[in-house]
């Protein structure tokens, strides 16, 4: 089993044990559907390509009641992705196999939502990214092709 895979496997069962309400774990879709969440998994992509993680972007949708976040790739199809979203804690934890960040990213948002993003490359080119929300957030995860992107919008 991979590092990642394992990692999602032991939140799971630490959350599942903890978690009030139940966790699901679901696949990330390519579109939106509306459907926000307090607690959740998000997989998909493919661990056998490599990955640069080439921007991050945040925009806002007062009108509509929701935030966007996008992290684009220079990638054909989205790196084995893992997305652990927890209202509760606060938190959107992101983890991304065979992915590097090019040095320009930085994790710089202003949000009424967004409280930080921080990055951490881990071993075996795994990017992990944590990003602090305030609590009561609802997340939508979704994905888009060409070019390639994973998508993030939260709303209270």
């Amino acid at each position: 089993m991979g590092f990642i895979k394992t990692l999602a496997v032991i939140s799971l069962v630490i959350i599942s044990t903890n978690a009030k309400s139940s966790l699901s774990v679901r696949n990330i879709l390519t579109t939106k559907k509306n459907v926000y969440v307090e607690h959740a998994i998000f997989q998909s992509g493919s661990l056998k390509q490599n990955s640069e993680l080439s921007s991050l972007r945040h925009s806002s949708y007062s009108k509509r009641g929701y935030e966007r976040i996008v992290l684009d790739f220079e990638s054909k199809n989205l790196p084995e992705t893992y997305v652990f979203v927890s209202s509760r804690d606060g938190k959107i934890n992101i983890d991304l196999s065979n992915t590097k960040i090019k040095k320009s990213v930085k994790p710089t948002i202003k949000s009424n939502f967004i409280r930080e993003v921080n990055f951490f490359p881990l071993a075996n080119n795994i990017l992990s990214m944590e990003i602090f929300v305030d609590k009561k957030v609802y997340a939508e995860v979704f994905q888009l092709k060409a070019p390639t992107r994973l998508v993030i919008d939260l709303k209270k």
